[in-house]
């Protein structure tokens, strides 16, 4: 949800600033720019957002993660193998799951099986998908930044000496 809506919100802002806004002034080769960053992360949103709706199982895609309940039979297993951390992961996963009776799957459930074939090619492209989409909004603000005429202003050679002095008055 909160991918969903940084991305979602930042991509319909921008398309705002650079359709409809009267207000904002934007050079013909950095609209270019801002658009494909924002046609490129919508792309690659659109990997992400596809992969959290629909499951390769619903695709037909073979070996997708597999969760199993957690027993004490787990426990010991990961305690004999001296996997300490992982025995008091599965301990909190046991308690989760009863005093959540009614928690929807996976939820205080242990991975047995991690993706692999199809299930994981398109868990891999839901993942990439949203990491080039955050990259794309991050290069859009660098676009910004680079257009951005206050980028160039100059200051004033005695500015550093000026700011050091209100610092040393604040302490």
């Amino acid at each position: 949800g909160g991918a969903v809506l940084w991305i979602g919100v930042t991509l319909y802002a921008e398309a705002y600033t650079l359709e409809v806004s009267q207000i904002a002034m934007v050079g013909k080769v950095e609209r270019s720019l801002r658009w494909a960053c924002v046609l490129l992360a919508l792309v690659s949103a659109s990997f992400y957002v596809f992969n959290q709706i629909i499951s390769p199982g619903d695709l037909g895609l073979c070996c997708d993660v597999e969760y199993r309940r957690v027993t004490m039979a787990t426990v010991d297993k990961a305690r004999s193998n001296g996997a300490y951390a992982i025995a008091q992961q599965d301990l909190a996963l046991m308690e989760g799951a009863l005093f959540t009776p009614d928690a929807k799957a996976p939820l205080y459930m242990g991975m047995y099986d991690s993706a692999s074939g199809g299930a994981l090619v398109m868990i891999l492209l839901g993942f990439w998908g949203e990491a080039f989409a955050g990259g794309f909004m991050l290069l859009n603000l660098f676009v910004i930044w680079y257009f951005s005429e206050n980028r160039t202003v100059a200051l004033p050679d005695d500015f550093p000496i000026e700011l050091e002095e209100a610092a040393r008055a604040e302490r």
